[in-house]
């Protein structure tokens, strides 16, 4: 078997009862692993175990390579049968300088990881305490100004308060006219109207004939009844269309009610505007709500009592003309009967002759009627204006004639309830951001706390059990190749050399830079803690006196 090179590394037979050991390449492969196993480390540390653990597992998986390199060496030193009992007692032989080698590498390389490591870990404890100074400092800047943001606020809730305290004013507004003179103008209004639509009515409503022939003889007797003629003459016609009167005095009742709806609707919101009583802004806008409504389908109401009469008069004389047809077809017809009575030798009765007479006076009635209807409808348009005249005029005593006492205090502000709920937003916040200070804060003492362990600890404190595994190796390495050959290791004259590997000596304490900003850091971490305790200290003995200052009826 050919002895091995030195450099080659190798890896155990998955056969577990061959003793020998097979060859792998020239390639580092602990250093890969090494490498690896310092990649998947975290820069989170928590302590000096957590720091060096890492390192320590390092250390270990390379004693155990070159403990297995030595293995390995014996096994193929045995199979050679090598060294020899007499020869190689001057010199090192050649497995033992190369784990030599091997052991002073890896004793001098620990301590530098160890110093990397514990420096690293250094560094990145004082990023952490510089990170969560500026993030206290972030939270109590934001709670300063959240707190300045809800003193204003509170202020301001205050100041509406008072306000609406020392105000005590009424919401209302008095009447542009005395009542009497608003009776009196409803009165004549209805009245005006009434004698304006009530001759539609008269025409548009038949008349029974025999009630029609009464009224004729009235009128007669009335007509010469000196200087009451005209007002008897009125009142008989008046009540003799006893249900077209009462037609007509409903829908002018009822013009007049929308008309004057209409005003008072309208001036409560003329008169009362939100942003003039801003403590009364809800009920003013209740109010709104209820006469535009009211106003709205009175609207509507008047215009559809003005098209009623408008159409009506429009088409009195076609009615007109249609009963005056009627009664001229009833003429012909008892006309034609006396005729008849006549041609036979009857001669016509008294009765026929009285329904003849009877007839023919109500195609006279009719024929004033019909020209009366077509005087009404000529003047239509003339008759719409003043219509619309008088509902203006019922608008505008509706408008003057009303009076309103809305509430006798005023009520609350719109923005308060606003006001109220941002200040409890800010409260919110400010708790939120107290606590983030507190949290940054506690995360930079623990920060502070295990820069100062670093610093104190004893990262080598295991430089001797080490050493001591180290310098057991090359004894290792001729145990093992004389227990393969059957031998005592004493008998072998190579063996019998001094087995010390000349380490060199490594001192316990290793230098740790400390960071310039961790002094810096600390003051500041220090100075923060007052100064959130002195903010919230504040902001609550502030909250405390505002509200203490608010009345309590408010």
């Amino acid at each position: 078997m050919t002895t091995p090179m030195l450099g080659e590394r190798p890896i155990v037979s998955d056969n577990p009862e061959s003793p020998l050991l097979e060859f792998a390449g020239p390639q580092s492969t602990w250093a890969e692993s090494a490498g690896n196993e310092d990649a998947a480390d975290s820069s989170g540390y928590s302590g000096v175990h957590d720091v060096i653990k890492t390192v320590d597992h390092w250390f270990e998986r390379e004693t155990h390579q070159i403990e297995r390199e030595a293995d390995r060496l014996a096994a193929d030193w045995a199979n050679e049968n090598l060294p020899t009992l007499n020869g190689g007692g001057e010199t090192r032989l050649e497995p033992e300088e190369m784990l030599a080698k091997l052991c002073g590498e890896l004793w001098q390389r620990w301590p530098e990881r160890v110093q990397v490591k514990m420096q690293d870990a250094i560094d990145s404890a004082s990023a952490d305490l510089a990170k969560s100074v500026g993030m206290a400092r972030a939270a109590l800047v934001e709670m300063r100004v959240a707190g300045a943001d809800l003193r204003e606020t509170e202020q301001k809730v205050e100041q509406m308060r008072r306000e609406a305290e020392l105000r005590n004013g009424k919401v209302k507004y008095e009447a542009f006219l005395p009542t009497w003179a608003t009776r009196f103008l409803t009165i004549l209004l209805v009245a005006v109207e009434f004698i304006a639509n009530q001759p539609v009515f008269r025409i548009i409503w038949p008349m029974q004939s025999d009630v029609a022939a009464g009224l004729s003889e009235q009128l007669e007797r009335a007509a010469n009844s000196g200087i009451l003629s005209g007002l008897k003459i009125a009142a008989y016609e008046t009540f003799s269309y006893f249900e077209a009167t009462v037609l007509a005095f409903a829908v002018v009742v009822l013009l007049f009610v929308l008309a004057k709806s209409l005003g008072t609707s309208t001036r409560p919101i003329v008169a009362l505007k939100e942003q003039d009583h801003p403590y009364a802004s809800r009920s003013i806008a209740a109010l709104h709500r209820q006469k535009k409504t009211l106003g709205a389908v009175a609207g509507v109401g008047v215009v559809a009592v003005l098209a009623f009469l408008f159409m009506s008069r429009a088409g009195a004389t076609e009615i007109v003309e249609g009963r005056v047809k009627e009664a001229r077809l009833r003429v012909s017809q008892i006309q034609q009967l006396a005729d008849s009575l006549d041609a036979n030798g009857d001669g016509a009765g008294s009765t026929t002759i009285l329904q003849l007479s009877q007839a023919q006076d109500e195609v006279f009635r009719l024929d004033e009627q019909l020209a009366f209807a077509k005087t009404v409808e000529s003047n239509n348009v003339a008759i719409v204006v003043l219509n619309i005249s008088l509902v203006c005029f019922a608008f505008v005593v509706g408008f003057m004639g009303d009076k309103r006492d809305l509430t006798d205090v005023e009520g609350e502000h719109p923005d308060f309830q606003r006001l109220r709920e941002k200040c409890t937003k800010l409260h919110e916040q400010i708790v939120r951001y107290a606590n983030q200070a507190r949290e940054h804060v506690t995360q930079g003492q623990l920060a502070e706390s295990r820069l100062a362990s670093l610093h104190r600890s004893r990262p080598l404190a295991t430089l001797d059990a080490k050493r001591a595994r180290l310098d057991s190796i090359i004894p290792r390495w001729r145990t093992t190749n004389a227990r393969l050959r059957g031998l005592d290791p004493v008998s072998i004259a190579a063996f019998r050399r001094p087995e010390d590997l000349a380490l060199p000596q490594i001192t316990r304490n290793i230098q740790l830079v400390r960071p310039e900003t961790v002094d810096s850091s600390s003051k500041a971490l220090k100075d923060l803690i007052p100064a959130i305790y002195g903010a919230e200290r504040g902001l609550v003995e502030n909250r405390g006196s505002s509200q203490a200052d608010v009345p309590a009826h408010a």
